[in-house]
């Protein structure tokens, strides 16, 4: 599976808003909840931000560690509705915001950028290499079928904390059969990459 994947997807992408260059640039790729501890964010502005859907985007600047924005979660429309039973609203939304997430192909990618809440504001676009990111993290990598942070249609698919699969026990044969050959939608790292610009082959800064 693990070759599959990086044939089939030889480069993955992240995109943040431009803001956020210079933190990549010193810190790496950052989750949500790496961003919150370095920034030393206090407990209650913590829980807000890690446990709460996010309706607006947020701010955070140090002295010395530059700007870093986190994204508002207004795509999780109907998230309260399609919480996996086993799961949790709370849980979900801290699984949500500590991993760092990569579009599997341009294509992906290009629909992400297309979204509503990028329309008009500048935003880096990381290409990196699929296999020397593997190389390093590839027993925490975890994949998924879906965008696990939209949910804009009462008709999307379930989700809770344990919605992202390993790269060994991923299903995608027998996605990549259901789904008409969209078997993959996201892959994550948890917590941060702090030597993405290491595995990063093109970096772009776009306004679309």
């Amino acid at each position: 599976m693990t070759e599959d994947l990086i044939v089939r997807h030889p480069h993955v992408f992240h995109v943040a808003s431009a803001a956020s260059w210079q933190s990549i640039q010193e810190h790496g790729l950052l989750s949500t909840a790496a961003l919150l501890n370095l920034h030393n964010v206090g407990p209650e502005e913590r829980d807000r931000l890690l446990r709460h859907k996010r309706e607006e985007s947020t701010q955070l600047f140090t002295p010395g560690l530059g700007m870093a924005v986190i994204r508002d979660q207004k795509p999780l429309k109907f998230i309260q509705q399609k919480i996996d039973p086993s799961s949790s609203l709370e849980a979900f939304l801290e699984a949500l915001s500590s991993r760092i997430f990569l579009a599997p192909t341009r294509d992906r990618l290009e629909r992400l950028l297309k979204a509503r809440e990028y329309r008009g504001s500048p935003q880096v676009v990381l290409t990196l290499d699929t296999r020397a990111l593997v190389a390093v993290y590839e027993p925490v990598i975890g994949l998924c079928r879906f965008n696990s942070g939209a949910c804009t249609q009462i008709n999307h698919p379930i989700r809770g904390h344990e919605s992202w699969q390993s790269i060994s026990s991923y299903p995608y044969d027998e996605y990549r059969s259901r789904y008409k050959g969209e078997a993959l939608v996201e892959l994550t790292v948890p917590e941060a990459v702090p030597d993405a610009l290491e595995m990063t082959t093109r970096v772009e800064h776009i306004t679309v």
